[in-house]
């Protein structure tokens, strides 16, 4: 089996889990902004927009219902799992029913996926300049594209989303890791953690970042303070990466070495500051050292096809993975993310960028 790389963004548990070629895939902490799953039966969802049918019946026609086979999920203890192979298995039964004219996938379930939250598994690694040169990473044919597909984004469970459906942040981010964050620098500096999921906290991209949740500052005196900040927009080194500006407008960016006497001491959902930490409120103290876009085209060579040449405009397929017939219940969660999703991503990215999410 091929090497499988997936760039997770959350997990409900902290560990660590294996792929069959042996490279470790971190499963991360939970998003410290989400107050966590909450009873679809709770509180009411807008159903969404009334449809052009009949009165009062909500239009979920920009939604792909795909039923569960046991390739793309398998039935366990408090929901499915996900095989490694999973989402090409989604994949192929979306691209069944439909044409080959979507950059991305973007998959929830009606079931909770235990021990997961959101993960993006990318297909398309002929991007230049993004320091994602794996060999063995998967095509878009393995997902039954014929080429044009880039990502699939695994949202997983709609319950996770039941409490604010139509913020699409982490539509944003799992989007985003389609070019970011595996970037290096020359000679080793922190930039991402060891698994290149995610900027560190010990690293700023030139603001607020989509793939590390926020934003680091220097406080002076060797001092540092790292934000999360909602919601999620692109920071200049992401815009680059993802071919939206140039590399001259990507301003000095630096990251800290040595980092100390964190506050607070120990991070929420894991035992100790370390190069993958992210995504929390922290300060602490260390030594900048400062770098430019010229040292990331250094390390990964430049950003190919460049600004101008890149595309700028993408195409999203929405899609609920269901036992049987998808319930009214999930499909309103999805579409509030979906219609939420087009702005949230042209706000994301200053306006550079849109998303079209009809089928």
């Amino acid at each position: 089996m091929y090497a499988r790389v997936l760039t997770a963004m959350l997990a409900v548990l902290v560990s660590t889990a294996c792929s069959t070629s042996g490279i470790q895939t971190p499963v991360d902490p939970i998003d410290p902004t989400d107050p966590g799953p909450v009873d679809p039966g709770g509180d009411p969802v807008d159903p969404g927009p009334v449809g052009p049918g009949t009165p009062g019946t909500p239009d979920y026609s920009n939604i792909a219902q795909i039923q569960r086979t046991n390739a793309m999920f398998q039935p366990v203890a408090g929901g499915w799992e996900a095989p490694w192979t999973g989402p090409d298995a989604i994949g192929q039964a979306f691209y069944a029913t439909h044409a080959d004219e979507y950059d991305f996938l973007v998959v929830y379930t009606e079931e909770e996926v235990p021990d997961a939250y959101a993960w993006a598994v990318k297909y398309d690694y002929t991007t230049g300049g993004l320091g994602d040169d794996w060999p063995n990473g998967p095509s878009p044919a393995d997902a039954g594209s014929a080429g044009r597909l880039d990502q699939v984004n695994m949202m997983t469970w709609t319950g996770l989303y039941a409490y604010a459906p139509d913020e699409a942040s982490i539509v944003v981010h799992e989007t985003t890791h389609r070019w970011a964050a595996f970037t290096t620098l020359p000679g080793g500096l922190p930039l991402a953690g060891q698994w290149h999921g995610h900027w560190g906290v010990y690293a700023s991209t030139g603001g607020p970042s989509a793939v590390g949740y926020g934003d680091l500052t220097d406080l002076g005196n060797g001092r540092f303070r790292f934000d999360v900040q909602y919601p999620l927009q692109l920071s200049p080194l992401e815009l680059y990466l993802a071919g939206l500006i140039p590399a001259s407008q990507v301003p000095t960016m630096f990251s800290v070495t040595g980092a100390n006497a964190f506050s607070p001491s120990t991070p929420e959902y894991e035992p100790s500051w370390n190069s993958d930490s992210y995504g929390e409120d922290v300060e602490f103290s260390g030594n900048r050292v400062d770098f430019g876009v010229s040292d990331i085209i250094a390390a990964n060579g430049p950003r190919t096809p460049a600004f101008g040449q890149a595309r700028s405009d993408f195409r999203f397929a929405f899609a609920l993975v269901c036992e049987s017939t998808c319930d009214a219940s999930d499909l309103a969660i999805v579409e509030a993310q979906r219609v939420a999703f087009e702005e949230a991503w042209f706000q994301a990215t200053d306006g550079l960028s849109t998303a079209d999410t009809t089928l």
